[in-house]
C-alpha cells in the first residue's frame, strides 16, 4: 500500500510537466505559471490530506489550473471609471490611451439601448449570461445574441476609428487612429 506522501509524489511526476505547459500558454511567463503550479499541488495535497476523495485526478488538476489563470488575469486588472461605467482594463491606463478610452465610453454610450445595457452587464460588470438574461427579462439565448451583437457593433466602431496592431492570441498591442474617417479624439 502507498503511503499518501507517495501518492501526491506519483500524482507530481505523472502530470507536472503536462500542467507546466498549459499554463505557460495561458499566461506567457515561465516563473508565474511555475508559481501556480506549486499552488495547485499545495492545494491538491491539502484536499488528499484532509481526506477529500477525487474521482478524476486529471480533471481535479486541470479545473485547478483553469480557476488559477483566472484569478492571476483578475490580480492583474486595474478599474477605470467612465461616467457611471466601470471598464475593466488589464493593464492601468496610460496617457496614450486615454483618446482611445474616450472614444470608447463614447461608443458604448452610442449603443441602442438593448445593446448597450447587454454588453454593459456582460463586459463591463462581468454577469454570466444567465444573469444578463434575467435582468434584461430576455431568453438566455436571447441575451447572448444582444451581447454578440453589440460587441460586434463596437468592434466595427472601433475598426473605423483605428488600425490596431494585435498579437497571436489576439490581444491588442498598439494603435494608430485612421487619418480619414476615424473618431475625433484618437
Amino acid at each position: 500500500m502507498t503511503t499518501l506522501n507517495q501518492e501526491i509524489e506519483r500524482l507530481w511526476c505523472e502530470f507536472a510537466e503536462q500542467l507546466g505547459g498549459f499554463l505557460r500558454a495561458r499566461v506567457g511567463d515561465a516563473s508565474v505559471a511555475e508559481d501556480i503550479r506549486q499552488n495547485i499541488f499545495i492545494k491538491l495535497q491539502q484536499h488528499i490530506q484532509a481526506d477529500n476523495p477525487i474521482q478524476d485526478f486529471r480533471a481535479w488538476i486541470y479545473r485547478a489550473a483553469r480557476n488559477a489563470t483566472i484569478d492571476y488575469y483578475r490580480s492583474r486588472k486595474t478599474t477605470i471609471d467612465i461616467d457611471d461605467i466601470t471598464l475593466i482594463s488589464e493593464e492601468p491606463a496610460t496617457p496614450d490611451l486615454e483618446p482611445l478610452l474616450a472614444s470608447f465610453r463614447r461608443m458604448i454610450h452610442s449603443l441602442p439601448d438593448g445593446y448597450r445595457e447587454a454588453v454593459v452587464l456582460a463586459d463591463i460588470e462581468e454577469l454570466p449570461h444567465k444573469k444578463v438574461a434575467s435582468k434584461l427579462g430576455l431568453s438566455l439565448p436571447a441575451a447572448k445574441s444582444r451581447i454578440l451583437r453589440g460587441r460586434q457593433m463596437l468592434r466595427e466602431s472601433l475598426d473605423q476609428c483605428c488600425h490596431f496592431e494585435r498579437d497571436r492570441r489576439g490581444t491588442v498591442m498598439d494603435y494608430n487612429p485612421k487619418a480619414k474617417g476615424g473618431c475625433r479624439e484618437c
